[in-house]
């Protein structure tokens, strides 16, 4: 062993601490240090691990002091009955840096602590079974921050990663990621951690604490049927990337409780960001329950803006999760804004959805898409805006909702608006009339060759806003979708042929508070006569119902008319 020079005493002095620390934790005193100056056993951590004997066994501990060590770091090289402590001084004055290949190259069954790895191109740590890391920064360009093997454990790190695709850190089986800050931000089509390690699915990994930052993806499941993933109090972020802040699979007992998903592209015209996205290949079912979660999707593109997508069979459960989908971007037709899109159970929670541009329509707290395996369920969620059936999970079956319409003018075709004259230019106008009751409205050209589309904005029930698109057809009144409580403007298009005019009113359709699943969830209908003063049961029967936008025709009534129904919605 080398004698210290007098200079050295400080360091000396702070090297016995460590290695009287390791001892006391491991109860042996097999060490070697390590410091470029050579005031220690070896000048280079690869000189250190030589100096292992052949014949060794049990735990040995590399110290290293600080400096730049640029070279490769293999622990294969120690002895194979050997495990390695490769343990640095300070965690930021420690730098491995090779010139290329991979930063630390560990078999099994060792331990990494208190250094940084700074690598280009290549791993900047290559893990065995049954390591593990705690204190450490890597910093890569490209390729991968952290490659595990099976039972891996990772505390109190940082991975910084840049360049092109690259990824922080890569999971095997029985791995834990612990107040972990993966920052993968300054990379192109970055991802900052992958559930799986190739073609074969992982399990029982657990994340806890941590905070990642990736433009891609955030945390990426890419292969079917990975098991037992539980991830808790963690903040996992993109920029708008449409591939799913959180992208999983089909992932069996998956659980993201108390997490942040944010997907905030509100910076970039060419995305349109998806937050949480469930999808992949056939009909192979999953569970993955969000509890307790803030879900939010912010997208400035052409396009939809979607908080919550799944595109596989119903299997996804939301329990009292928090969810936003804004769209920011100020014209498109297509900037819409979807809080829980295709096939999910949600129960609690709020969900909220805004956009910006009056020409968007699809602006939706639920979206069902009608398909009979296309599944949405809904349970005590703060709510207003909902396409499809809404279906109730099992076993909360549907309540009983009465509600009153009262005073309801007869429908009009120029009860919004009496005649708008179109011109050579786009106009918005303001609207004469108001709906009276929340109820659909019409649209009605004066001329045969008119078929341009009308979009009419106003608000719905709980006063969000929103906006149907009637496409004119000739000189027919032609029924919007949606119900107004109020009209705010009304916009329309050039001419097709001068002397064109466009009237807006409103129709014998009224809509409801509430979501419903089947035409009999309409189970009772009353209305009270123009200055009547008792309820008059079944009198006015309803023509027709539509379930997908929770509303009914009541047929032809008198102004000053009120209605009554029991409809049955889930609880």
């Amino acid at each position: 062993m080398k004698k210290t020079r007098f200079g050295h005493v400080s360091a000396v002095i702070a090297g016995l601490a460590l290695t009287a620390l390791a001892q006391a934790q491991h109860g042996f005193a097999q060490t070697t240090t390590v410091d470029p100056s050579g005031s220690a056993d070896r000048t280079t951590i690869t000189l250190a691990i030589g100096l292992i004997p052949p014949l060794a066994s049990g735990r040995w501990t590399i110290f290293i002091y600080a400096g730049t060590y640029a070279e490769n770091v293999d622990l294969d090289d120690a002895p194979a009955a050997v495990d390695v402590d490769l343990v640095g001084v300070d965690r930021d004055s420690v730098i491995i840096a090779p010139t290329s290949g991979v930063g630390i190259d560990c078999r099994a069954n060792n331990s990494i602590r208190n250094l940084t790895v700074t690598v280009t191109g290549s791993v900047g740590i290559l893990c065995g079974n049954n390591t593990n890391m705690q204190n450490l920064t890597v910093n890569l360009t490209g390729n991968t921050g952290i490659l595990c093997g099976n039972n891996n454990s990772i505390r109190n790190v940082t991975v910084i990663a840049t360049g092109t695709s690259p990824e922080g850190i890569r999971l095997s089986n029985d791995c834990e990621v612990i107040n972990v800050t993966v920052d993968a931000s300054g990379g192109t089509a970055s991802t900052g951690i992958i559930l799986g390690n190739g073609a074969n699915p992982v399990s029982r990994v657990s994340i806890e604490r941590s905070i990642v930052k990736a433009t891609q993806r955030a945390i990426w499941d890419p292969v079917s049927l990975s098991t037992d993933i539980v991830v808790r109090d963690c903040h996992f972020e993109t920029d708008g990337s449409g591939s799913g802040t959180v992208a999983m699979a089909h992932a069996q007992r998956t659980l993201f409780e108390n997490c942040t998903i944010l997907n905030d592209g509100s910076n970039d015209p060419n995305e349109n960001p998806v937050a949480l996205l469930i999808g992949g290949v056939g009909n192979i079912p999953f569970d993955i329950l969000l509890q307790g979660c803030r879900i939010t999707a912010i997208g400035a593109g052409v396009n939809e803006t979607i908080a919550v997508q799944n595109t596989l069979d119903p299997g996804l459960r939301l329990l009292n999760c928090k969810i936003t989908a804004e769209s920011k971007h100020a014209t498109s037709e297509g900037a819409g804004a979807i809080g829980v899109d295709g096939k999910a159970i949600v129960i609690g929670g709020e969900i909220i959805t805004s956009a910006i541009s009056d020409k968007a329509t699809e602006v939706w707290d639920l979206r069902e898409h009608a398909d009979p395996e296309q599944d949405i369920f809904m349970s005590g969620t703060l709510l207003s805006k909902w396409k499809g059936p809404i279906s109730r999970p099992a076993p909360q079956g549907k309540k009983s909702v009465v509600q009153r319409i009262l005073n309801v003018p007869a429908a009009s075709t120029t009860a919004i608006h009496p005649g708008i004259t179109l011109d050579m230019n786009e106009q918005t106008v303001a609207p004469t009339g108001q709906p009276g009751g929340y109820r659909v409205l019409t649209v009605t050209g004066n001329d045969a060759g008119m078929n341009q589309p009308v979009y009419i904005v106003g608000t719905d029930w709980a006063d969000n806003k929103i906006v149907d698109k009637i496409t004119l057809n000739g000189t027919n009144t032609v029924l919007g979708k949606k119900p107004f409580k109020t009209v705010t403007e009304i916009i329309v298009q050039p001419f097709n042929n001068p002397g064109e005019e466009v009237s807006v009113g409103t129709s014998t359709w009224l809509g409801f508070y509430v979501p419903i699943e089947l035409i009999g969830d309409v189970v009772a209908q009353s209305h009270l006569a123009p200055l009547g003063t008792a309820w008059i049961v079944g009198s006015v029967g309803f023509a027709a119902v539509d379930f997908i936008y929770a509303t009914v025709d009541v047929g032809s009534f008198p102004t000053g008319t009120g209605f009554r129904f029991s409809v049955l919605t889930p609880k």
